[in-house]
């Protein structure tokens, strides 16, 4: 089995759990863009641009606030997606809902959706969304050495450290 195909069966695994009540929170949602490379599993990252209201200049999934439209959350993300990076919504091949909805520091109900996206997909970032669009191997989250925390209970920040020779060293830090 290869290794989409193994993350595909565990993500199934993590679906999270109906709730009956609607959420009290504005909701939003983001797109998760993993892609297989040099048989490694990596995700798709945005730089915020430093002209927006809100967490600008933060690294983040492409996403944001659910519009009446959208049809559910999956819609949501890949809509924002499409608005954030020019990915069309039918070139993410969605696995699930990962876990539960999370609050926002801004106080958004945010769902994460898992999508692969083809490792030939070239970004077209809208500057007045994202200033920069890039990628990294998806194990930098997971091991220990280039990761730091800090924060009072309940409130941590996780703070990771990638240097991609493709990249300038200003452009290597991710928080």
């Amino acid at each position: 089995m290869d290794i989409k195909q193994r993350a595909i069966d565990n993500l199934k695994g993590q679906v999270g759990s109906e709730s009956s009540e609607p959420p009290v929170r504005p909701k939003a949602s983001v797109l998760i863009p993993l892609f297989v490379k040099n048989g490694e599993l990596y995700v798709l990252l945005t730089l915020r641009s430093e002209q927006l209201r809100t967490n600008a200049g933060e690294v983040c999934f492409p996403g944001g606030k659910s519009d009446p439209q959208d049809t559910d959350e999956i819609h949501t993300a890949l809509r924002e997606a499409e608005e954030e990076i020019g990915i069309p919504p039918d070139q993410v091949e969605v696995v699930c809902r990962l876990l539960d909805p999370i609050v926002s520091k801004g106080g958004l109900l945010v769902t994460a959706v898992v999508g692969f996206i083809d490792g030939s997909f070239l970004p077209r970032p809208n500057p007045a969304e994202v200033s920069e669009v890039f990628a990294v191997p998806l194990n930098l989250f997971v091991q220990k050495k280039d990761h730091s925390m800090f924060g009072a209970p309940g409130m941590f920040l996780h703070s990771f450290q990638f240097l991609d020779s493709d990249s300038a060293p200003e452009k290597n830090t991710l928080a």
